[in-house]
């Protein structure tokens, strides 16, 4: 975490010294009470008022430094968390839920920042705060006072420390389970349609379960912290019964005033505080440290290779020899050359690998064996979004305006001669594009994937919720791109003759790569023909 502390060391440091002035002006208001007690009236009060007034001062300049330390150190860190979030490629992404990400950037980091950074800069300035009594002690009362209250104070430090292993594991226990429940909630609300009448009691049901667990994992950790807190407790009451014991002791003796007993108590109650809040940190410190490691490995973590060329045209795409395989379904063997402008139609039965080869294509998997290489260069070189573009079968809308969704917020230019542009004319007032119908979306699908610019287009059922009257005038618009096309289509009638070639697959093997007219004949192509036409 040394790095985002150099990021707010300017307000850690002023915070620093405002607290110790603070210390230093708290500190004398003891003594003050004990020259009171000895008949130094006019200069008790006037000492008191004035250290009480400067102290309050003081304490608000140390909360508005700390606001300013905390909100920055918030921001430094969910901003490297949401940008190492998005610099992720899709399958190391996938590796997670949504909710899980979400459940992080929006909680787990608040609290790295209230249970690990506000912890830490409390044991500083309480260790600040208590050598400030321990001086102010030695130069207004005794030595020996000094030294009592330090030693039994440190004495109070380690007593529970022993306890801090079992604090954080519950914690962290705790905080797996409220991420697996946020996980739930987040596929049950995106799941809303099929929320009816008869299925709303069962998912009601394991909603409940789930935040059963949840609860139990927050009693356990509860329970654990309260033990700890009465074991702090007990080590910062101590230091009150010894220092009880002494001044017992002393008046024994007849060796003490009561102003020097009074001011010895009002001590003794200041070194309780920062005892007590030590204790505290130090236990919250503890239980935050597996989500701090969380948070930095998260960062640290080289997820994906560092593509620093970028190619915005080319000749030709190579793969050879690609494989990709899953727990029950393998892509075999795929063997495919691209050409500069051509169009191709990648057809087959739902479960053939055209899903695959898509996402191969687009980048959104990357863990095959195999070439593929973009004029002799492997892919893993390149950044693929000067190349690619791509228009997925569910293309994704923000809550946001027309234009923020087809330039991705100004990534993309908004190219003047786009050839969808006037089929999504109607669209350009909506503020809220997540509420437009699938067709909507899907016109403004094909004006983003335009303005991406790229010459190489891969587009998974572009047309399937377009209304018929415009389907053909989209199809045609497409195919006279100036860009390689690749198309995913469950459309097997005569547009496919449009194409340059079909790229035919089955089992997860690309048995051909033909024109229309070379494939229309085929027994395989008349099966697939007969499947879709039932």
């Amino acid at each position: 975490m040394k790095k985002y502390f150099r990021k707010i060391q300017k307000e850690l440091i002023m915070f620093i010294i405002l607290t110790f002035l603070s210390y230093v002006v708290n500190s004398l208001n003891p003594y003050f009470l004990k020259i009171l007690f000895e008949g130094q009236y006019k200069e008790a009060i006037i000492g008191y008022t004035a250290c009480l007034i400067l102290f309050i001062v003081l304490c608000y300049f140390c909360n508005i430094t700390q606001t300013k330390y905390k909100l920055k150190f918030d921001q430094i860190l969910k901003e490297d968390y949401f940008n190492k979030v998005v610099s992720l490629n899709y399958e190391e992404f996938s590796k997670k839920k949504v909710g899980e990400y979400i459940s992080f950037q929006v909680n787990d980091i608040t609290e790295i920042g209230n249970d690990y950074l506000g912890p830490l800069m409390a044991i500083i300035t309480q260790s600040i705060r208590l050598i400030t009594y321990f001086v102010v002690i030695i130069i207004t009362l005794d030595i020996k006072v000094s030294l009592i209250l330090l030693g039994v104070s440190l004495l109070g430090v380690l007593l529970p420390k022993s306890l801090g292993t079992e604090t954080a594991k519950r914690r962290n226990n705790y905080l797996n389970y409220q991420k697996k429940y946020y996980s739930k909630i987040e596929e049950f609300f995106n799941g809303f349609k099929v929320i009816n009448f008869r299925t709303r009691s069962n998912i009601e049901g394991d909603h409940r379960k789930n935040l059963k667990k949840v609860l139990d994992e927050r009693y356990k950790y509860g329970k654990a912290n309260s033990f700890m807190w009465v074991l702090n407790g007990l080590g910062s009451e101590s230091l009150n019964y010894i220092i009880f014991l002494y001044l017992g002791y002393l008046t024994f003796k007849g060796s003490v005033t009561t102003g020097f007993a009074v001011a010895t108590f009002q001590y003794a109650q200041s070194f309780m505080e920062p005892v007590q809040e030590i204790l505290y940190d130090m236990s919250m410190i503890n239980s935050s440290k597996g989500l701090v490691k969380s948070f930095l490995d998260f960062i640290r973590a080289d997820n994906e290779a560092h593509k620093s060329i970028h190619i915005k045209d080319f000749t030709e795409v190579n793969i050879n020899n690609l494989n990709k395989n899953f727990s029950e379904f393998s892509l075999k063997n795929i063997n495919l050359n691209l050409e500069k402008n051509k169009k191709y139609a990648l057809v087959g039965l739902n479960g053939s690998g055209k899903s695959t080869l898509f996402n191969i294509l687009s980048s959104h998997i990357n863990d095959y064996s195999g070439e593929f290489k973009i004029d002799g260069r492997d892919i893993s070189e390149i950044e693929p979004s000067y190349l690619f573009g791509v228009m997925n079968q569910d293309e994704y809308m923000f809550s946001q305006n027309y234009d923020d969704n087809v330039t991705i917020f100004n990534s993309y230019k908004n190219i003047n001669n786009n050839v969808f542009t006037n089929d999504a004319e109607k669209l350009k007032g909506s503020n809220n594009c997540r509420l437009l119908s699938g067709g909507e979306k899907k016109l403004i699908g094909l004006v983003r994937l335009f303005n991406e610019n790229t010459p190489i287009v891969l587009l998974d059922e572009p047309f399937s919720a377009i209304d018929e009257s415009k389907k053909q005038d989209l199809f045609d618009k497409t195919l006279s791109l100036n860009k390689t096309v690749v198309m995913i289509t469950h459309d097997i009638g005569e547009n496919l003759d449009r194409f340059d070639s079909i790229l035919f697959m089955e089992n997860g093997s690309l048995i051909y790569n033909l024109p229309y007219e070379k494939l229309k004949d085929k027994k395989e192509f008349r099966s697939l023909k007969n499947a879709v036409s039932i």
